[in-house]
């Protein structure tokens, strides 16, 4: 079974279980088992950080032989057991080769940026605020030469290294309404922080700080230093994870499938 899962991430020490640590995993997995009356593992689609938001993670795991709790009654089932900071929003049959973080084709996330002059009650727990001036062209102009397969070690955080750095950045893109800036990005695979720290590079460039034909510099340096920092984690949500259709997951373009994000 796999399911698509909710979260405000601002109560959580990030997705993935951390001994002595309350997170989304191991959150899931207490409920589960509640419901169950069976120890339940979840794998995630991705390992968002403490702070960090989903509105469409993607979870796989084994039932009990015993369970009997029909698919279409498992969101509220499981939903009495979790707190409200959790939402299970459906169910999926899916085949037992199914795995939540290999099977994915790519994921999607989403950088908010409020530009009130001060903040807003109502967004500034899923936004970082800057209330400054920003070349909002200039920034959709360095954000399109973030796109392609290249080695993303220049937005990648140093604490989780990995042997193949090389990403497919599949779109990169600045959207602005009213006072509420979003980046949304798209790719095969993200390394600890990059959203957050192509985010933070693109609003060097809205600010004035880095000029945006200097982005593919940055890009092709594969330092970490050469790039902006990385903003706050409660800007970040995870939007959707694509799958291919024999997997049995909704499209990310099915209406209502997944859930509306912050």
């Amino acid at each position: 079974m796999a399911l698509i899962v909710a979260y405000d991430g601002g109560p959580w020490k990030g997705f993935a279980r951390q001994p002595g640590q309350a997170t989304v995993q191991a959150e899931l997995e207490r409920a589960l088992e509640e419901l169950m009356g069976a120890p339940v593992r979840v794998r995630g689609a991705g390992r968002t950080d403490a702070g960090v938001h989903a509105a469409g993670q993607v979870v796989d795991l084994a039932l009990p032989a015993r369970c009997s709790i029909p698919l279409e009654r498992m969101p509220l089932a499981l939903g009495a057991h979790l707190p409200p900071s959790i939402v299970c929003w459906s169910a999926h049959r899916v085949p037992a080769a199914f795995h939540a973080r290999k099977s994915a084709l790519s994921k999607r996330y989403r950088y908010r940026i409020w530009r009130g002059r001060v903040p807003s009650p109502f967004v500034s727990a899923f936004c970082h605020t800057y209330a400054g001036p920003l070349d909002v062209p200039a920034m959709r102009a360095a954000a399109a030469a973030l796109v392609g397969r290249y080695d993303v070690s220049s937005f990648a955080g140093a604490a989780r290294r990995v042997s193949d750095p090389v990403r497919s950045v599949l779109d990169c893109a600045v959207q602005e309404r009213g006072l509420l800036l979003s980046l949304e990005v798209e790719a095969d695979g993200f390394l600890y922080r990059m959203v957050r720290a192509i985010a933070g590079t693109l609003l060097e460039v809205g600010r004035g700080a880095l000029a945006p034909e200097r982005v593919g510099e940055v890009r092709a340096a594969r330092l970490r230093g050469r790039a902006g920092p990385s903003l706050p984690a409660e800007g970040l949500c995870l939007l959707w994870v694509r799958y291919a259709a024999h997997w049995g997951l909704p499209s990310p373009t099915d209406p209502g499938a997944w859930p509306p994000p912050p």
